[in-house]
C-alpha cells in the first residue's frame, strides 16, 4: 500500500520562517505550498486543497484567526493548526485550532502534525 502525501498549506509573514517550515515539512515527506499572508493563501484553499493548514497567529494585514475563518469558509473540515512565538495568546483551542506549536518550530513537532493529518 502506497503511503499518503499530506497537502500542508503553510502561512507566515515572514518569508523565512515560511520556507524553513515548509523546508522541513518536504523533508517529512509532505507537499507544501507557502503563503504570506491570508489574502495570498485563500487561492491556495481552493486550488491546492489542503489538508492541515498551519498558521502564524500575529501577522499584519490578516491574523491567524482570520486564516482560520477562510478556512472554514472554503475547506470547513481542514484542521488549523497554530503557530506563534507569543508567550501570551488567547485560548487557541476554544478558536478552534486543533493544535499549537511554539515557534522556534522543532522537527519532531511538525513530524506529529504529519502524523496526525495522515
Amino acid at each position: 500500500m502506497e503511503a499518503r502525501i499530506v497537502r500542508v498549506l503553510v502561512v507566515d509573514d515572514h518569508f523565512g520562517v515560511a520556507q524553513t517550515v515548509a523546508a522541513a515539512l518536504r523533508q517529512l515527506g509532505a507537499s507544501v505550498a507557502t503563503a504570506e499572508s491570508v489574502a495570498t493563501a485563500e487561492p491556495l484553499l481552493r486550488v491546492f486543497a489542503p489538508d492541515v493548514v498551519i498558521t502564524d497567529i500575529y501577522m499584519p494585514g490578516g491574523s491567524g484567526f482570520e486564516m482560520l475563518q477562510a478556512v472554514r469558509r472554503w475547506r470547513a473540515a481542514t484542521p488549523v493548526v497554530a503557530m506563534t512565538a507569543a508567550a501570551d495568546v488567547p485560548d487557541l483551542d476554544e478558536a478552534g485550532f486543533v493544535r499549537v506549536l511554539r515557534k522556534p518550530l522543532r522537527l519532531e513537532a511538525l513530524a506529529s502534525v504529519l502524523r496526525e493529518f495522515l
